[in-house]
């Protein structure tokens, strides 16, 4: 379990979900963290980026230190780079 509250708070369950959690530190203050996954390695088109700030912006989330991860030299987990024999099953962990 994880030891945060961990929200999925907008997806279109197609291309994207925003997620969102808050943690609390000793002092009073706290930590907002908030990611925007894509199922695309090449990320989401301007307009949908923009539609997400502005949800972000409303639900109090300053979006001006967002910052984007270049993915598109990354591979899935379903994708067999190495030439090992690695199989992905669902319901099953992803094994070198």
């Amino acid at each position: 379990q994880y030891p945060y509250p961990y929200w999925v708070i907008d997806t279109d369950y197609r291309r994207f979900a925003v997620t969102w959690t808050c943690i609390d530190l000793f002092n009073g203050s706290h930590l907002q963290y908030v990611f925007v996954l894509s199922r695309s390695r090449r990320g989401l088109p301007q307009y949908i980026r923009y539609l997400i700030h502005r949800y972000l912006q409303a639900f109090g989330v300053d979006t001006r230190n967002l910052q984007s991860n270049d993915q598109t030299t990354c591979y899935t987990a379903a994708q067999n780079t190495t030439g090992s024999g690695s199989t992905f099953q669902r319901g099953r962990p992803f094994q070198r």
